[in-house]
């Protein structure tokens, strides 16, 4: 049975890591706290704003350009947001996550 990893890092953020053997690719969510139940009453609606801005660039890229380096790498992607949260997942080979995830991560940061 693998093991499955748990780190709370100087941010704040939860990592957690399951290996899996025999698997050459990585799967990943990052779960925002930013869901419509966060929202103050006169702007109701930011959290749908906000993660339709997630896709229109980022990192200094056009989203054009973003998009674009993402679907060189062959990374699958998604975001979407619920009631208390804003979560992009995305998938990859792993060999491609030291090019991926500072793409990834302009996106949230």
């Amino acid at each position: 049975m693998p093991t499955i990893h748990h780190e709370t890092l100087a941010s704040g953020l939860q990592l957690v890591i399951e290996p899996m053997a025999g698997v050459k690719s990585l799967a990943l969510s990052v779960l925002l706290p930013a869901g419509a139940a966060f929202e103050p009453e006169d702007q109701l609606g930011v959290c749908a704003v906000l993660t339709e801005m997630l896709n229109r660039g980022a990192g200094g890229l056009s989203a054009r350009e973003h998009s674009d380096a993402l679907d060189q790498l062959g990374v699958q992607r998604d975001i979407d947001n619920d009631s208390r949260h804003i979560s992009l997942r995305a998938s990859m080979l792993a060999d491609k996550a030291a090019d991926a995830l500072p793409l990834l991560l302009d996106m949230i940061v």
